[in-house]
């Protein structure tokens, strides 16, 4: 999918990706929290402390993303264009409750 992007919204493209990576690994650990857990019980601190630094590693991920699209906008608007009706179309393809 890739090769329909412009050649300067693909390192935009690999942060976007890497952010997404960040937030699934966030909330594939609160999951695994609340199943552990689910019947009682409480998290250690140790567990709080790796949620935590997960959630700080998106936080930076978001934030290197809404930089870099920024960037890409003022830069090249046809490549922001691009990008964002790539990731627009690949969110509704996750999100098709027909799938």
């Amino acid at each position: 999918m890739e090769q329909t992007l412009p050649k300067k919204a693909l390192p935009v493209w690999d942060i976007y990706r890497a952010m997404e990576e960040s937030k699934g690994k966030h909330f594939s650990y609160l999951e695994e929290l609340e199943t552990k857990y689910r019947h009682g019980g409480t998290r250690t601190v140790a567990e709080n402390i790796y949620l935590e630094g997960l959630l700080k590693q998106h936080g930076r991920q978001v934030t290197k993303f809404r930089e870099a699209i920024k960037q890409l906008q003022h830069d090249d608007a046809d490549a922001y264009q691009a990008l964002i009706e790539h990731i627009t179309m690949l969110n509704a393809q996750h999100n098709d409750p027909s799938d």
